[in-house]
């Protein structure tokens, strides 16, 4: 379990970046991230949520960049309403290929994770819905990945014993090891899969229909998937708009409680507009409000965030204040540049995070997103005056600014944020600083990394 750290040599280990799934490490951890009741989104959808208990399935979508907390926050959402609700955690990062992952590998993995919970619960599921379970996941058990060994057998004899109706589960390694080693399904067996898809989804919402109940029966609570790191950088845009522009309508059709995440560039213009499902939005918090002055109420926050990972006393003078603002609000960039202070420090033998060791940590920070503004594809690259250009209006503040290609790839690079409950776009210090540097923005202009 991580602890707050007392020494420069455990902090590292303290602003580890995983997000606080465990109960316990969320209890010592959590920081209260928003600035009023009306902003805390978490709290909207635990109200919502519990309105719809006994009711029709709520669906919602939750962005933000990635490094804000959304998982965090679904951890909180999950451990307020552990009374009326079973949670599902679906790590898609995990779980899929982030390459060539399909719809019909989300069902699969639903299904099956519902059903291995009921089984693990001890609840009750008809013979019907069993049986078809088996017969679909016989025949989309292909032969090309049983020779490739995704379904190994340790998982199969390890479920000798198991029940008669629960032996589809034995082929459960296959289908999870096709949906997260499926680059080199043929395009045949894509296409044949993707036809049957609303035959696969009667058969889900059915599952889910049946798993329910059934729960609720036993012990009053009702499933809720959370659909987790599909907002991550390495899921491709390919996958992404397959998944909710393409398949929209079957994100709209699952009877399920479930709230998935997705990235924030996805939620704008065209594609925006055919996503199904209503959109919450975990935004960053503001170190400069929109007039490039000091958010002292933004800065509060992110210092408490860290102090309960950190001991205060680790912290020379300025050196803590100094990595917040550098971060710019988002607390994966926040922790990061942490742990690095905090490991040059140790290597100098040094009791504190100085200032030397923090500025070098913010270095290497604003070489990550000159990385971020390169491009890699010269079919898809935009010109780096066209990014410029736009960052420029937002910093200004133009209400000109409008979703387009160039603000997708600045949104997707984590350059541009979004701050506060009326979503509006701002720089983070050290984009303004770049700017600054390379002559985009006049010398002294106000929003920059300040020591």
């Amino acid at each position: 379990m991580v602890k707050q750290a007392t020494q420069v040599s455990e902090i590292q280990g303290a602003v580890s970046p995983s997000p606080l799934i465990d109960s316990a490490e969320f209890t010592a951890f959590y920081g209260e991230r928003f600035q009023s009741v009306e902003a805390d989104t978490t709290a909207f959808m635990r109200l919502e949520l519990e309105k719809n208990y006994r009711g029709s399935p709520y669906r919602r979508f939750l962005t933000g960049h990635s490094g804000s907390g959304k998982s965090t926050e679904l951890t909180r959402l999950s451990l307020d309403l552990s009374q009326k609700f079973e949670f599902i955690r679906l790590m898609a990062q995990d779980e899929l290929s982030p390459f060539s992952a399909q719809p019909f590998d989300l069902l699969h993995l639903m299904a099956l994770r519902i059903t291995e919970r009921a089984r693990d619960l001890d609840l009750s599921m008809s013979e019907s819905i069993h049986k078809r379970l088996e017969i679909w996941f016989s025949q989309v058990t292909t032969k090309e990945t049983q020779r490739r060994g995704t379904g190994s057998s340790a998982e199969v004899s390890a479920s000798v014993g198991t029940p008669k109706l629960w032996s589809f589960l034995q082929m459960a390694a296959t289908v999870k090891g096709e949906a997260k080693y499926s680059s080199d399904r043929t395009e045949e067996s894509v296409r044949q899969r993707l036809q049957r898809l609303s035959e696969l989804r009667d058969l889900a919402n059915d599952v889910f229909s049946e798993a329910n109940i059934a729960l609720l029966n036993s012990t009053g609570r009702e499933w809720v998937f959370l659909i987790e790191d599909l907002d991550k950088q390495s899921v491709s845009e390919a996958v992404l708009e397959t998944l909710f522009v393409k398949y929209a309508n079957l994100w709209a059709e699952l009877q399920v409680h479930f709230i998935c995440t997705i990235p924030l560039w996805l939620t704008f213009g065209e594609k925006g507009a055919n996503l199904r499902l209503e959109t919450k939005v975990l935004v960053d918090i503001p170190v400069f409000d929109q007039t490039h002055r000091v958010h002292n109420k933004g800065r509060e926050i992110l210092g408490n965030i860290l102090d309960k990972r950190v001991s205060p006393e680790l912290f020379a003078a300025g050196s803590k204040e100094f990595l917040v603002q550098a971060a710019g609000g988002n607390l994966r960039d926040m922790f990061s540049i942490t742990a690095k202070a905090a490991t040059f420090a140790e290597l100098r033998g040094l009791s504190q995070i100085e200032m030397p060791q923090a500025e070098r940590a913010v270095n290497d920070l604003r070489n990550e997103y000159l990385r971020r503004l390169g491009e890699t594809n010269p079919e898809t690259e935009i010109p780096y005056e066209q990014k410029a250009k736009v960052l420029q209006e937002i910093y200004r503040g133009s209400p000109r600014i409008i979703q387009t290609p160039v603000l997708y790839r600045l949104l997707r690079s984590r350059v541009v944020h979004e701050y506060n409950r009326t979503y509006w776009y701002g720089l983070p210090p050290m984009m303004v600083d770049i700017l600054i540097q390379q002559g985009y923005l006049d010398a002294g202009s106000r929003g920059g990394l300040e020591r």
